[in-house]
């Protein structure tokens, strides 16, 4: 065993500790990023598709509407194919509402799980690393106060 400290050991110490704490910031805000994620991707599907979709239809259902009127009793074969045309954009976007009907029930059974995961890895990463620097700072601390009283010794 040797009687010297190694100075460059405890720089390496000190610089993981460091590092510990990039990391510890990183993955926080990963995880805060995948949260973002999924709760935009949440938004898109239980707000922002549905008002999309509620728009068509409005928009082809007056459509129909002008079109109809405009034609009068005897619609022309160009008002008859606007007015088809219309009615399978809206049976189309019909579809689309039952789906994502669906996929607003499912959801939440889908996602739940993972945002309590992301919520619980991000709490443990960012305890325990804090700990694992703060202990690896505290322990360097007490080394170079030992290597200091040491040194004093041999003078």
């Amino acid at each position: 065993m040797s009687n010297k400290a190694n100075i460059q050991s405890f720089d390496a110490l000190e610089q993981f500790a460091l590092h510990l704490k990039k990391s510890r910031e990183q993955i926080n805000q990963a995880a805060g990023e995948m949260r973002n994620e999924i709760t935009r991707r949440q938004k898109t599907i239980h707000e922002v598709l549905p008002q999309q979709v509620n728009k068509q239809i409005l928009h082809w259902q007056e459509v129909i509407k002008k079109t109809q009127q405009s034609s009068g009793r005897r619609p022309s074969s160009e008002a008859k194919d606007i007015i088809q045309r219309a009615k399978d954009k809206l049976a189309d976007l019909d579809k689309k509402k039952q789906v994502l009907q669906k996929w607003n029930k499912k959801l939440p059974a889908l996602l739940d799980p993972h945002k309590g995961q992301i919520t619980k890895f991000r709490s443990y990463t960012d305890l325990e690393i804090l700990r694992a620097s703060e202990s690896l700072m505290q322990k360097l601390k007490t080394l170079d106060d030992y290597t200091q009283i040491k040194a004093k010794k041999q003078l």
